[in-house]
């Protein structure tokens, strides 16, 4: 049985137009029913039939790098719903779920929710659950999404056919790649989606599909009949190119590239250990695979001993360079971490270092390098960072740099680097194109909250401060060096809970975890322009999102489990949505 809907009301005149949000009604457990309400109160909720009785489950996407985390044309991993999380499609196209829903008579089906800007969510597909009671996920969550982002790529669990879908969300059509292919056990890192073709890579090699009608998988043949594959493929920047490791055995591999037909390419010449495509959640500071953006030069680590990194140019039928970037006649020899490897323009940018001490943290002790791709005879490293002091090869002074992290911002050529340091961290930019970096902040912990829409980016950073505090800046990307402050809070404050508009709004959730709750804020990072919704801490629900006519949608209440939800013009009065219960949080589009 639904939870009562309440009939309470506070209506607001607005101008703007009407439109929907998807709510989810809380059940006992996890479960719960979606809804979607008419944020005016003037139409009956409506109740998707397969979207009653759901448990909302992670989810993830294939290739994900804190690096690209800013990238306009990837999903972008969302973590504000309670056990579950979504992915936020590339252009604003709406956000993906995953749900579970039992069954009456046992056994559960599994499937893909959709909500677009519409604020309407629906059903997408579902698959029958697998094992003994018919209530296993079926579902390999960790998905290929096309740069468009109106279609994904998932694979089945073995159990349940191994198979590829090519899912097309405006029409809800999934098309079943792999209907002639025996079940494969395919890679959580080998699952790309481009505009023309598709790919899955297994412990039997690669299959490629073009995205046309009837179209299926077929085996990437490859020179060698290699034995061994990686299962981890890398794409170029147009889409029309990928790359992978194979070889007889994970000692004796080789870097290859394929296009959507013909034979694969063999990079190079002398077989060896290769290292990860290095995506998360598995590698920190990756990714450790490249193609520049036609696919004629590729970067990859070796993992013999020392990790080295290697520059191939010329990528084609006949490689005309293949040359090592990191070696002991150019870099310290306990220089030999190497992360973050991707192209800008003619150059490949990679970070040199030593292996973090702690589990987890990736790379240390670096300095971020520039390498032209323009002939072996020319090849020129420059070091951008500059912490060892010194610019060109080489490198025999030991790097300084501790990153906490490392984000490309948006546009691709300027690094955004916080660099740990026991006196105090520094944030910094860092142009590709060989300028000098430039300290943007000093006394600097973390930035654990950043987020881009329009032309701006607004971020927080824990200070290592007296003060002790969490600072909140907003930065025109045209002019990245100059930060406005917006508020300087006690550290304990944190933000979170983010949704972005096109325009330039903002908005999040400022958590107060030693108060009596949160605050709802919105700011406009082209105008500077923000304010709270109240000044008072309340008890907001877990996720937030913009409507359709431009409206902020977001529940609140006075005990944790019970919220209202309202919706908050730019520039009005918060309006409550009507017939909502108050056991139900928003599900952001």
């Amino acid at each position: 049985m639904r939870n009562t809907k309440l009939a309470l009301g506070l209506f607001v005149l607005s101008t703007s137009p009407l439109a929907d949000v998807s709510l989810f009604h809380r059940l006992p457990g996890a479960t719960g029913d979606v809804a979607i309400h008419d944020e005016a109160g003037a139409n009956p909720a409506v109740f998707p039939p397969a979207l009653q009785g759901i448990q909302l489950l992670e989810i993830d996407f294939v290739g994900r790098t804190e690096l690209e985390e800013l990238r306009t044309d990837r999903p972008r991993l969302r973590s504000d719903l309670p056990g579950a999380s979504r992915l936020s499609l590339p252009g604003q196209g709406g956000s993906l779920y995953h749900y579970r829903r039992d069954q009456s008579l046992g056994g559960a089906v599994f499937g893909w929710m959709f909500i677009g800007t519409d604020g309407r969510a629906r059903s997408l597909y579902e698959l029958q659950g697998t094992g003994a009671s018919m209530d296993v996920d079926p579902i390999i969550a960790r998905v290929g999404v096309a740069p468009s982002g109106s279609s994904f790529l998932f694979a089945t669990t073995l159990a349940a056919g191994g198979d590829l879908f090519d899912l097309d969300i405006p029409s809800s059509t999934a098309t079943l790649r792999t209907p002639q292919l025996a079940p494969q056990s395919f890679s959580l890192a080998s699952l790309f989606l481009r505009e023309t073709w598709g790919m899955g890579a297994s412990a039997s090699g690669v299959y490629r599909f073009g995205r046309t009608s009837g179209a299926e998988a077929e085996l990437v043949p490859f020179p060698g009949a290699p034995t061994w594959f990686s299962g981890e493929v890398a794409v170029s920047g147009d889409g029309l190119v990928a790359t992978t490791a194979a070889g007889t055995d994970p000692t004796m591999a080789h870097i290859f590239t394929f296009a959507s037909t013909g034979v694969a390419l063999q990079v190079t010449s002398t077989p060896t250990t290769l290292f990860a495509a290095g995506y998360l959640p598995e590698y920190l500071h990756g990714p450790f695979l490249a193609l520049n953006f036609d696919g004629t030069c590729c970067a990859f680590v070796t993992n013999s001993g020392a990790r080295e990194a290697f520059l191939a140019e010329g990528v084609g039928p006949l490689t005309t360079s293949t040359q090592l970037l990191t070696g002991d006649a150019t870099y310290l020899d306990t220089l030999d971490e190497i992360g973050v490897l991707f192209f800008v323009r003619d150059a490949l940018i990679l970070a040199v270092g030593e292996m973090g001490l702690a589990p987890g943290q990736g790379v240390e002790n670096l300095d971020i390098y520039r390498a032209e791709t323009t002939g072996a005879a020319s090849l020129q490293l420059q070091n951008l960072s500059l912490s060892s002091g010194v610019p060109t090869p080489p490198f025999f002074t030991k790097s300084t740099l501790q990153p906490d992290s490392i984000r490309l911002l948006p546009g691709g050529e300027q690094l955004l680097l916080l660099n740990r340091d026991q006196g105090g961290g520094e944030l910094f930019l860092f142009d590709t194109s060989g300028a000098n970096p430039i300290q943007l902040l000093n006394e600097s912990k973390t930035v654990d909250f950043i987020e881009h829409a329009a032309n701006g980016l607004l971020f927080s950073v824990r200070r290592d401060n007296l003060a002790e505090t969490r600072d909140l800046f907003v930065a025109d990307l045209n002019t990245p060096t100059v930060l406005t402050t917006l508020g300087s809070l006690p550290d304990t404050i944190s933000f979170d809970r983010a949704a972005t508009r096109d325009d330039g709004w903002i908005a999040f959730n400022v958590s107060d975890p030693l108060g009596a709750g949160d605050y709802l804020a919105r700011v406009n990072v082209t105008t500077h322009r923000g304010r709270l919704l109240f000044q008072v801490p309340l008890l907001f629900g877990p996720a937030i999102t913009w409507t359709a006519s431009g409206k902020l949608a977001f529940s609140v209440g006075q005990v944790r489990d019970d919220k209202l939800v309202f919706t908050w013009p730019v520039g009005s009065k918060f309006q409550q949505i009507a017939d909502a219960p108050t056991k139900v949080f928003v599900l952001p589009n």
